[in-house]
């Protein structure tokens, strides 16, 4: 196909495992995965050749066409290298003038729906709530949680339907 429709080649492998001595473990996982005996004849199977190879074994597997693997390197020279380790880009959201910044914000809305939702909280709610409040602080996000309060209070406000999100369900009353 590379020929016929004029493009260029590149070796790779399925790579399910990083060492081939791991076959035998991958094996047996597919099996408890799949909740199948080992000596079952139709339970899924791989051919153990799932691991990944360096680049010799790669060339001595693609010796027949030498450049699929040199076109690799191609590849890997087109890709963009890029950091993560910034904090969140977040859409800005305006808050009222009355707080101080997001955190505060997000605990007053926080408290207002508990208290609509429970009316007298218990020590282990308020526990729980700054808990959580103090992980969303931490993490830095506070203003994903306001846009998405503001998404779903929008909703509402017009009469789309809107599930209860992710997180534990409310507890009986």
């Amino acid at each position: 196909m590379s020929a016929k429709f004029n493009v260029k080649i590149i070796a790779s492998n399925d790579v399910h495992f990083i060492n081939s001595e791991d076959a035998e473990a991958h094996d047996r996982l597919i099996c408890i995965n799949t909740a199948k005996d080992l000596d079952d004849p139709n339970r899924l199977r791989y051919s153990k050749q799932e691991f990944l190879k360096s680049e010799e074994e790669m060339r001595k597997i693609f010796s027949d066409i030498p450049e699929a693997i040199d076109n690799v390197a191609e590849v890997i020279l087109k890709v963009e290298k890029y950091k993560l380790d910034h904090d969140p880009i977040m859409p800005d959201f305006e808050i009222p003038a009355e707080f101080s910044d997001k955190d505060e914000y997000l605990r007053f809305l926080t408290y207002k729906g508990a208290k609509e939702r429970w009316v007298d909280l218990s020590e282990e709610q308020i526990s729980r709530i700054d808990f959580e409040l103090e992980t969303i602080a931490k993490m830095g996000f506070p203003g994903y949680f306001l846009i998405v309060q503001d998404f779903l209070r929008a909703a509402r406000e017009m009469g789309v339907s809107v599930g209860p999100g992710r997180g534990q369900p409310p507890a009986p009353q």
